[in-house]
């Protein structure tokens, strides 16, 4: 399935546009997350209205060294989107430089920035160290990069993405310039509710949802499921946590699709909205040319409990 194939997908095109009006005048959301669920940035707690809002009330907290040596701190999805930005530009130029120590570098900062980095021995980091210490970490992250290109992605040609974790993806969304999501378990259990949201208001009794909106879960607990919500007819089944070789390789490329199907699917989303004359964003976001990453970052909040959609099912 490439991008054309993806989008001429009716029910594809029904979400679409809904969720451009829906997500900006009408989704409702009762935030509770506690200081935990924002690495320390403070409780998240009310109920917010329209998806812009709710990335006002984005948190989470990260220190890092500025070029001149100052310490610096992310906080909100301001500070934040510009950390991401320098990470990602960092990415990139060590990647095209071949400088592996730096590339390294800054791949162990951004798996810092998500949380991930306290045990070196296991996941994404001993992934990484493996391609550093082999000589091809450069080499693996441009391959990947052309894989996960969003014009030309197609889930027949994924074969290069060797794994896939929460850490990971987070690597390769950061090392895109194309709006290429991170798609952790509250990602994934924020959309995959959304479009349950919108099932049970046009389709109630459809029991199988069409394999172009299926966004599994990576996570089994309830809170980062559909099941967390509401109980559903359209039941999804968790990517598998298989570490043998074939479990590998198809969690890899199963997650690989989900990021490029949901980046895909984010970008209709806002184009519609704008085509719409009522763009999702406010000013500074779409100034900034951040509003897919701020569209995620608006999923990540609903995904620490997606129970916070709740309100949604009361709506007629």
């Amino acid at each position: 399935m490439n991008r054309h194939e993806f989008l001429n997908c009716p029910e594809v095109n029904g979400f679409i546009n809904w969720a451009a009006n829906f997500l900006r005048d009408d989704l409702q959301v009762l935030l509770q997350i506690t200081t935990k669920g924002t690495k320390g940035a403070g409780v998240v707690k009310g109920t917010y209205k329209g998806i812009n809002q709710i990335v006002k009330a984005y948190k989470w907290k990260s220190k890092w060294q500025t070029i001149d040596g100052s310490e610096a701190e992310s906080i909100d999805w301001s500070t934040t989107s510009a950390y991401l930005s320098f990470l990602g530009d960092s990415l990139r130029q060590s990647v095209n430089e071949r400088n592996l120590e730096r590339t390294y570098e800054v791949c162990r900062l951004i798996i810092k920035w998500g949380g991930g980095d306290r045990n070196p021995n296991v996941g994404a980091i001993k992934f990484l160290t493996e391609k550093k210490l082999d000589g091809s970490l450069c080499e693996y992250i441009e391959q990947c990069q052309i894989q996960f290109c969003l014009d030309h992605a197609d889930d027949n040609n994924l074969d290069k993405i060797g794994d896939m974790n929460a850490m990971l993806t987070k690597v390769h969304a950061i090392a895109a310039i194309d709006g290429l999501p991170i798609y952790d378990s509250r990602v994934a259990g924020a959309i995959a509710c959304l479009i349950e949201i919108y099932f049970r208001k046009v389709e109630p009794d459809r029991k199988e949802l069409p394999k172009e909106l299926i966004f599994n879960p990576t996570d089994p607990a309830a809170r980062r499921q559909v099941t967390g919500l509401c109980s559903t007819i359209r039941v999804t089944k968790e990517m598998t946590r298989s570490r043998t070789q074939n479990g590998i390789i198809q969690r890899s490329h199963e997650w690989a699709f989900s990021k490029i199907r949901l980046a895909w699917l984010i970008r209709a989303i806002i184009d519609k909205a704008d085509e719409n004359k009522k763009p999702l964003f406010n000013q500074e976001i779409i100034a900034n040319k951040s509003e897919m990453h701020a569209f995620e970052a608006a999923l990540f909040m609903i995904g620490f409990d997606v129970s916070c959609l709740g309100p949604n099912l009361l709506v007629h």
